[in-house]
């Protein structure tokens, strides 16, 4: 019988949690359209994680949405060999104007 309960619970929580995610999707549809139109690449990352709580009398399950378009950027800096705390960029043209200073 305990097995029974076991799946019975597993399903209820399974359940409660496609049930969450359908319902922040829903709430959220407008600004994840938004923030895709508006990003470079026609992109948005949605994330979902999902907490069980069986510590309370009625166990809880908490369903979080996060949303945001991917924002990649990088630059290269070739690093001072000879110990003198500085490097320079070299293929970023905003800032490949020289040596910069290490903060110390």
């Amino acid at each position: 019988m305990k097995k029974v309960a076991d799946k019975l619970k597993l399903t209820m929580d399974c359940e409660a949690i496609v049930r969450s995610v359908e319902l922040l999707m829903a709430r959220h549809a407008a600004e994840i359209k938004t923030v895709q139109a508006d990003s470079e690449d026609n992109k948005v990352k949605v994330a979902f994680s999902c907490g069980i709580d069986g510590s309370e009398a009625e166990p809880l399950v908490k369903t979080t949405i996060k949303f945001s378009a991917t924002v990649s950027d990088s630059v290269t800096a070739k690093l001072d060999t000879r110990g003198q705390g500085s490097f320079e960029f070299v293929d970023d043209e905003e800032t490949a104007d020289g040596d910069v200073e290490a903060d110390a």
